[in-house]
């Protein structure tokens, strides 16, 4: 077995029902196939770079999907055969895998509002800086650049 990691970009006009469906029915082409998804990720609906045409329209967002899988390099051609050909997805890549899975990146969580207004409240405003007193002097004009000595 080989490991290889998939992502899929769907029809952004399906539901999200109806994207699920669609991945679902992607990973089902791994497992019966004899492979295992080691990882899936739905990365959400995203802005595309520049619009895809496909059946005579255009798009400018897709819904994104990215699985890491163990499968044999015969099922790897199948699916590969499978996704070209499926009228829900716009773009695919299927590479081989190279390297430990990546550990998941955290999500951020936003700092609550209620938590930062005591602390912003409670810090004193800085003091006053003092002007300089010293006169400023006017910029000096350029001078002129005398012409070059003639031969």
């Amino acid at each position: 077995m080989q490991d290889y990691e998939l992502v899929a970009l769907l029809n952004p006009t399906l539901s999200q029902e109806g994207a699920g469906a669609s991945w679902e029915r992607i990973k089902r082409q791994i497992t019966d196939r004899g492979g295992q998804i080691v990882r899936e990720e739905r990365w959400g609906t995203r802005r595309l770079a520049y619009a895809l045409t496909r059946a005579s329209q255009r798009y400018s967002e897709g819904n994104f999907f990215f699985a890491r899988f163990n499968l044999e390099p015969k099922g790897a051609v199948e699916l590969e055969a499978n996704l070209k050909i499926a009228e829900d997805v716009l773009r695919y890549l299927v590479v081989k895998a190279e390297g430990p899975l990546p550990p998941p990146k955290p999500i951020a969580q936003p700092a609550p509002v209620a938590a930062a207004t005591p602390a912003i409240a409670s810090t004193p405003a800085p003091a006053p800086v003092a002007e300089a007193t010293a006169p400023s002097e006017a910029p000096k004009e350029a001078e002129p650049a005398s012409p070059p000595p003639s031969a």
